[in-house]
């Protein structure tokens, strides 16, 4: 009879056994797990993230736990800390409206009120503005403010290729400015805060370099920043100042990992 072809081997974004392949096993839960490792010049390191994230849909409302454990550091001589703990996080999300429970510990035992926000984008002259507020009940463990306050932001639309988002915090009377542009390959953003009189600042420029490398280089008002090279799972950031250069002791490796597990 006919030959067949051979079935062609799967790609390695289909593998099963590909670093980040989701696995099927038919519960209808989907679990992402992503950490960050940190290592630095002089051999000590930590997790510096660990998040675990279930989300699932229930009638229209989309619950989201992320578990956040805390796992000991570590340097050339061992672990430094043996004790593991973990604290958790749940966004309950419907249509515009989030309820964010912030420092939920294991035991149930420690639920705050939870952060409301809302977001709405206005069509006005042709044009799209992103209206967006929270409020934040006083001694929230995420925002750990002194008492109760509303933060507003807005995100304009684009002028000239030139993007912007304004930002005002009610209870530290903080205002916020950020604009961003892409040149090209370069992309180009400043952050300019203000607080009781006082002003500060932040550019951050990312261009992309031969071999897939990314550089991204930052500077702020204090003439300080860090040069970060990244490369597949991989950052190397490298603190500096403009009067004392770069800080090669001060540098630090990054490592990202994730993966999805659909039960």
């Amino acid at each position: 009879g006919p030959k067949r072809s051979p079935k062609p081997s799967p790609s390695p974004e289909e593998s099963p056994f590909a670093p980040n392949a989701p696995l099927a096993m038919g519960i209808g839960q989907t679990v992402k797990i992503s950490t960050r490792t940190d290592v630095k010049a002089d051999g000590t390191g930590s997790v510096g993230q660990c998040d675990v994230v279930a989300s699932r849909d229930f009638n229209g409302v989309t619950a989201t736990l992320t578990v956040k454990p805390k796992l000991p550091g570590f340097s050339t001589s061992g672990l430094s800390g043996t004790d593991i703990s973990a604290s958790a996080d749940l966004v309950l999300s419907s249509n515009n409206v989030t309820a964010t429970f912030d420092g939920i510990d294991a035991g149930m035992s420690s639920i705050e009120a939870p952060r409301i926000g809302y977001k709405h984008n206005l069509e006005a002259g042709g044009n799209t503005y992103g209206l967006a507020a929270t409020f934040v009940r006083k001694g929230n463990s995420d925002a750990k403010n002194s008492d109760d306050t509303i933060k507003l932001a807005c995100t304009m639309p684009k002028f000239e290729g030139i993007g912007s988002k304004l930002e005002y915090d009610t209870l530290s009377k903080k205002a916020s400015v950020t604009a961003d542009k892409a040149f090209n390959d370069t992309k180009a953003k400043i952050k300019v805060d203000a607080k009781d009189g006082s002003v500060s600042w932040k550019a951050t420029v990312s261009h992309p370099l031969p071999e897939g490398v990314g550089l991204t280089a930052d500077i702020n008002n204090k003439q300080a920043g860090t040069i970060a090279l990244a490369k597949d799972a991989f950052t190397l950031e490298m603190p500096y100042s403009v009067s004392g250069g770069v800080t090669a002791s001060s540098a630090k490796l990054k490592y990202k990992w994730s993966t999805t597990l659909d039960l």
